[in-house]
């Protein structure tokens, strides 16, 4: 399997948002048509469920394929910083105790 670049997951997901869109107005359509014909509540709420799924989907889309903004990038580059100075800090602290348990025995 082939690794996909950055451009072809956007485009990709691009695709898969205006499919999503176009669901979503499908679903809207057949929730207002039930709600007009006086369709039971079993099933409006089988259609609601499947357009809040589509609705998250939509939203997981979206935020996938958001440009990362400068300041979230610097966190993240933060974050990243921080935890490796806390790996070596762990590797340092346990040599150091190793070191110490070898003079009490």
């Amino acid at each position: 399997m082939t690794q996909m670049t950055q451009e072809e997951i956007m485009t990709n997901t691009k695709t898969v948002v205006q499919g999503l869109e176009a669901l979503k107005n499908e679903h809207n359509s057949i929730l207002n048509g039930l709600s007009t014909l006086g369709a039971d509540d079993e099933k409006k709420g089988l259609v609601q469920k499947s357009l809040d799924t589509i609705e998250l989907g939509l939203g997981e889309a979206q935020v996938t394929n958001s440009p990362i903004t400068p300041q979230l990038l610097s966190l993240l580059l933060f974050a990243e910083s921080f935890l490796s100075f806390f790996k070596l800090w762990g590797n340092f602290g346990l040599a150091v105790l190793w070191e110490n348990m070898s003079y009490v025995s």
